[in-house]
């Protein structure tokens, strides 16, 4: 039984350090940290209000250049392009919090985000042919549901391939 008693001090003893390391722990003063789905919500609201923004850029550049006298398919394009320039801007700066990047992971992100963007462009078209030329669905309908599903595609790819941390 000697034993059978040492084993129980060792133990003890053991339990005791843990008790107290666990106050030390508690005891220290935690940084303020966003709980998860808040962090989540921040990033979505931010994202929605600088997609509003994008889109009434687009727009706007698009409806001056056309009264300008210039050709819908280069004012869709020249729109377009500083559009995306924007959205990569603050979806870097305000939703997600990417300012630090070095020179070499800028241009990677420049490049994944102007091409994700494409990507998501041509599964736009592609999904609103699928939805009015082989279901049948009305072409407004069918615009708004890709709407929906090219801006939660371009969230995922820019959280999880242009800005990933």
């Amino acid at each position: 039984m000697p034993g059978g008693r040492r084993r129980d001090l060792d133990g003890g003893q053991e339990t005791i350090g843990k008790k107290m390391g666990k106050q030390a722990q508690q005891e220290q003063p935690q940084k303020p940290v966003l709980p998860l789905s808040a962090h989540f919500a921040k990033e979505v609201s931010m994202y929605l209000v600088f997609g509003v923004l994008t889109t009434l850029i687009n727009l706007a550049t698009y409806s001056v250049l056309v009264k300008l006298g210039v050709h819908y398919g280069i004012a869709t394009s020249i729109a377009f392009v500083l559009a995306v320039f924007f959205a990569y801007e603050t979806n870097k700066r305000f939703v997600f919090d990417s300012v630090k990047a070095t020179k070499g992971e800028e241009s990677r992100q420049i490049a994944a985000f102007f091409s994700s963007r494409i990507a998501t462009f041509g599964m736009e078209t592609a999904g609103l042919v699928l939805l009015i030329e082989v279901f049948g669905v009305g072409e407004q309908l069918s615009k708004y549901v890709m709407t929906a599903v090219v801006v939660v595609m371009n969230y995922v790819l820019s959280k999880h391939l242009v800005f990933k941390k």
